[in-house]
């Protein structure tokens, strides 16, 4: 085979804690809803799956009613999960601006809002800045690792959070590169004491002997 693409259907899961509140809470307070044409309920007294069910306002522009009216309170419901839903399209008519017509319609299972990290931010009037992690030890492979003769497939080759330059403003950083070559990308991030920081990028290429 020339090449293999693997697809998944796995939901993405937020690691970071802070980002996976912001997630459940958007889930919640999300702006979808349903609107359905029918008279059966479930025993909780949602629309029986059974019913046509629109969904609205799960993707821009396709919506149901697509004036901003919704439909009365008591047909208003929020999306569950493993539902089916009807989705539709509306576009203004050109020669009655006043008049709609329909672009496209889909039916899809509902399996949940899907938002970026950049739009929760957004939602919550958040941004995330860069900042330093204090000293922690970074492993890196010594004579007994490699002389197991394994496979060496880091990609990141050094990382140090506490150098201490000489009165020279110099210093020494050993690293043992892995066994992938090409080029690789160095950067020196630090701060002279006093509140000053200062970075410097650089790169360089492993090649095989």
């Amino acid at each position: 085979l020339k090449g293999v693409t693997v697809l998944a259907n796995k939901k993405k899961v937020f690691t970071d804690k802070m980002m996976g509140r912001l997630d459940s809470l958007a889930q919640i307070s999300g702006p979808e809803w349903v609107c359905y044409h029918g008279r059966k309920f479930d025993k909780d007294g949602y629309p029986a799956k059974t019913e046509c069910m629109n969904l609205n306002d799960h993707e821009d522009g396709w919506t149901h009613h697509p004036v901003g009216i919704k439909a009365e309170k008591e047909t208003i419901f929020k999306p569950r999960k493993g539902y089916h839903y009807h989705m539709i399209k509306y576009l203004k008519y050109p020669p009655d601006p006043t008049k709609y017509y329909v672009a496209g319609q889909r039916d899809i299972v509902y399996t949940g809002s899907r938002y970026t990290e950049e739009q929760l931010l957004k939602m919550n009037n958040m941004k995330r800045i860069k900042g330093y992690y204090g000293e922690r030890e970074f492993w890196q492979p010594d004579e007994d690792d490699l002389s197991l003769n394994m496979v060496d497939a880091r990609n990141t080759l050094q990382w140090m959070s506490s150098v201490i330059t000489d009165e020279k403003g110099e210093a020494t950083i050993p690293f043992i590169t892995s066994d992938d070559t090409g080029a690789f990308v160095g950067i020196i991030e630090g701060t002279e004491g006093f509140g000053l920081l200062g970075s410097k990028q650089f790169e360089f290429n492993v090649r095989k002997p």
